[in-house]
């Protein structure tokens, strides 16, 4: 197997079916315990293409885990079709964003920087 990159239109481009079985080989040789030289042997793979797949998915999987981590949690919304009134409402100081659909958001009093911060997020996001 070789590598699984190409150019097109000048960027790489991942062969994911190459990858793909490559994960599986990599998979096999960790589950069965054998060592490295003597699974690629017995597979007819070049054991530094195995070191190379072995180091690459690693990363690749590492890139992802990072981006996944990166995006920001959304809190949870509670539409309200009218508004409602009662004494923890009138008594308690919130942040009231109105959007140009009409759209009200109501941020509760002692919600914290990072809520509020969630909460733009998801706005902004949601008018792309």
């Amino acid at each position: 197997m070789a590598k699984s990159n190409s150019k097109v239109d000048g960027r790489t481009r991942r062969d994911s079916d190459k990858e793909q079985r490559w994960r599986e080989a990599i998979a096999e040789q960790q589950r069965g315990g054998e060592s490295v030289r003597a699974f690629c042997l017995r597979h007819q793979l070049h054991e530094t293409s195995f070191y190379y797949w072995r180091r690459e998915i690693g990363l690749r999987d590492r890139e992802v885990q990072a981006k996944r981590k990166a995006q920001p949690a959304l809190a949870p919304v509670v539409l309200i079709d009218e508004p409602v009134y009662d004494s923890v409402t009138e008594n308690s100081s919130s942040i009231e964003i109105v959007l140009d659909n009409g759209t009200i958001v109501r941020v509760p009093s002692g919600s914290t920087r990072e809520q509020l911060g969630t909460v733009l997020t998801a706005l902004e996001q949601s008018r792309c």
